[in-house]
C-alpha cells in the first residue's frame, strides 16, 4: 500500500461535528468518519487504544477559539498534531486531493 494516495475527490462528512458535549463523546463517529487515519500523513490508527495517539483536530486551534472544543474538523495523529501547533490551517478534507497535490519520490508534497 503506498501511505501517499491521497483521494480524488473532497471528502463528504457522514457525521456531523456539531452538538456534543465533550471530545470523548464523539471520538468513535471521529475515527469511523476518517476511516481510522491521519488526515495529514495518513498513518493509520493500530489496534491498540488510540487515546493518545489520535486526537480531534480542530481547523481554528482551540487555544485562540474556546468555543470549538465541543466540535472537531479532523482526526490526526499527535505527531501531526504536535507540527500543526495552533496555526489556522485549510480544510484538508477538501483540498490535499490527487489532483492538487504531487507527491515526490523522497515523501515531500508539491501543491
Amino acid at each position: 500500500m503506498d501511505p501517499f494516495t491521497y483521494p480524488s475527490l473532497p471528502h463528504v462528512r457522514r457525521h456531523g461535528p456539531q452538538g456534543y458535549a465533550e471530545a470523548e463523546s464523539y471520538r468513535p463517529r471521529l475515527r469511523d468518519e476518517f476511516a481510522f487515519q491521519c488526515v495529514f500523513c495518513l498513518v493509520r490508527e493500530r489496534w491498540e487504544n488510540p487515546v493518545g495517539r489520535f486526537a480531534a483536530d480542530h481547523l481554528r486551534p482551540q487555544s485562540r477559539y474556546p468555543d470549538v472544543a465541543s466540535q472537531y474538523d479532523n482526526y490526526v495523529c499527535t505527531s501531526c498534531n504536535a507540527v500543526k501547533g495552533d496555526q489556522e490551517v485549510a480544510d484538508l478534507t477538501q483540498t490535499l486531493l490527487s489532483t492538487t497535490v504531487v507527491v515526490r519520490d523522497d515523501g515531500t508534497l508539491v501543491g
